[in-house]
């Protein structure tokens, strides 16, 4: 007899979220992993098992995940700030900023992405660009 247990992947990744959030992250990717064998194509498990290797300091792995994150949801501002520390972190901080720069150009903003930017900035040892309108990532008017 095992004990392992089966719930229903929703429930399992709440779980896997709670769990890495709490900072038990061996048992987060556990989780996720088993999303992922029941489910092989499972966007939220994939993005957390990205956000995990990022987390241990291995972002080309990461990198697959998060890309798949932005081409499925190009409007959240996580999956672009993400990927740009990913790539960032991966020793490509000049792709990193155009990134952000270009997540800017399609109207994110925000802090999520001005403090990814602010970050890749400092790495790339570039002065801050010219700041565009942007709307807030809390739909705040445009700064001036």
């Amino acid at each position: 007899m095992t004990d392992t247990q089966q719930v229903p992947i929703g429930e399992a990744m709440k779980l896997a979220l709670d769990h890495h959030a709490a900072g038990r992250l061996d048992v987060a990717e556990t989780i996720y992993r088993a999303v992922l064998v029941a489910e092989p194509e499972h966007p939220g498990a994939a993005y957390g098992l990205a956000l995990l290797a990022l987390a241990h300091g291995r972002p080309a792995d990461a990198l697959p995940a998060l890309a798949e994150a932005l081409q499925r949801e190009p409007g959240n501002a996580a999956h672009w700030s993400n990927y740009a520390v990913a790539l960032a972190a991966g020793g490509q901080p000049e792709e990193a900023r155009d990134l952000l720069l270009q997540a800017r150009r399609q109207g994110l903003g925000g802090v999520t992405i001005e403090a990814a930017l602010a970050k890749v900035q400092r790495m790339v040892g570039a002065p801050p660009p010219q700041l565009i309108d942007t709307f807030a990532d809390d739909g705040a008017p445009p700064r001036p």
